[in-house]
């Protein structure tokens, strides 16, 4: 369980054939708070919850991710430039099994700086990074929470980017893909909603985005049993 729990959490241009790298988000469209709470479930059991937030501060927007399941918790704030979306600086905190966590990253420009420490013990010290970065890579958090701002998402719309992951600061390839439509049930309402499938990361996840409004409906993962569902549709 506490491995699921660490394996998960490491773990989020236009269409053209063949493979393309150049997809960005549209910044025009994150004009106001976006929340969404989660249910987070394995099988039939229920595990905890997620909640996500895409907010304006000041002349950033912030992207933060707040998780609760038994024997882990995690704060995760992620700034970014207000009008470029290019990445400012990371903060994650929270405990795994008794131990802290503690993490912080800086960009200038392509190059982060900061370290790592997920968690703290006495047999896993805090690591230390600088490390320029690929052209266009994202940040883990914001490369699956800010799908639903993608320019001219469609169904066949494929795409790949470096990912930076500040659990462990790797550099991982992601592809992305709009392999179709898939009508989501929730708490008895229907919602018709793009599947975007994440792959080379550290989870193979599956976005499901709301064809009516931005945002996210529901998460599965195609390497483990977890599901991330709505619950404030």
């Amino acid at each position: 369980m506490k491995n699921s729990i660490v394996y998960l959490l490491l773990a989020g241009s236009l269409f053209l054939s063949p493979l393309c790298s150049a997809q960005s988000w549209d910044v025009d469209k994150i004009e106001n708070l976006h929340q969404w709470t989660f249910r987070m479930s394995r099988g039939a059991d229920s595990l905890g919850y997620s909640r996500f937030e895409v907010r304006r501060i000041g002349k950033q927007i912030l992207v933060s991710e707040d998780s609760r399941v038994p024997g882990f918790y995690e704060d995760m704030f992620l700034y970014l430039n207000g009008q470029t979306l290019a990445p400012d600086s990371v903060l994650i905190t929270g405990r795994l099994s008794g131990y802290p966590i503690e993490t912080k990253f800086r960009w200038n420009e392509n190059v982060v700086k900061g370290y790592a420490n997920f968690p703290k013990s006495a047999k896993k010290p805090t690591s230390s990074l600088t490390k320029e970065l690929p052209e266009n890579t994202k940040p883990r958090l914001a490369s699956f929470v800010l799908s639903p701002f993608y320019k001219d998402l469609k169904e066949g719309m494929k795409f790949s980017y470096p990912q930076f992951s500040s659990m462990d600061g790797a550099v991982r390839t992601v592809t992305a893909h709009v392999v179709g439509s898939e009508t989501v049930n929730l708490n008895g309402m229907e919602i018709e909603a793009y599947r975007l499938e994440l792959s080379g990361g550290v989870a193979e996840q599956n976005v499901f985005i709301d064809k009516a409004q931005p945002r996210i409906v529901k998460i599965s993962f195609r390497n483990i049993d977890w599901i991330y569902e709505l619950i404030n549709p």
